[in-house]
């Protein structure tokens, strides 16, 4: 019905003047962030109680990163602490529900890596603003993520709900950015 119709991409206005590059060391000073860890965010207004935000899946990628690193900790933001703390390895810290891009970029210049463990999951837009921050981005495949994340370059798309490869996936990035610490 629509196959003789034009095709155009409209896409996702950033403003790059905005959401760009920081300096880490002074980001994670305006946070209080240790700098001798590598940080992960996870970000989703109540996403650690919503199944298709994916934490219970970033939670078992995180055991199995404590297996093999000892230097991670947790940022989560779009909500507060909880009263139940989940049961991990893995240090965390919740910043709250942050509404203003400023803090916004200054949280995703903070950190390592940025991961989004979303099943279902239309577009992305914290996942287009991590990168437009110069930030690595770790998510599933088969969501729309994967036509953001252009796999082991810009980030690292793992098997669909498979944690296992969402934690090589994160361990990939951390690696990565270990080895250009090391060459600079």
């Amino acid at each position: 019905l629509f196959a003789d119709w034009p095709v155009c991409v409209i896409p996702n206005p950033i403003d790059t003047n905005v959401w760009k590059p920081l300096d880490r060391q002074i980001a994670r000073r305006a946070f209080n962030f240790p700098e001798d860890k590598k940080i992960i965010l996870f970000g989703a207004y109540g996403g650690t109680s919503d199944a298709r935000k994916g934490y219970a899946l970033l939670e078992e990628a995180l055991s199995a990163i404590a297996d093999v690193r000892d230097d991670i900790q947790l940022v989560v933001y779009g909500q507060s602490q909880p009263e139940q703390l989940p049961e991990t390895r893995i240090p965390t810290t919740y910043v709250g529900i942050l509404n203003d891009p400023v803090t916004m970029v200054l949280l995703n210049n903070a950190v390592d890596v940025f991961v989004n463990p979303a099943t279902q999951e239309a577009f992305g837009q914290t996942v287009s603003e991590a990168q437009a921050c110069g930030l690595p981005v770790v998510a599933f495949s088969k969501t729309g993520i994967a036509d953001i994340v252009d796999h082991k370059v810009t980030g690292y798309l793992a098997q669909h709900a498979n944690p296992q490869q969402l934690a090589d996936g994160l361990l990939w990035v951390l690696d990565r950015e270990d080895d250009s610490a090391d060459i600079s």
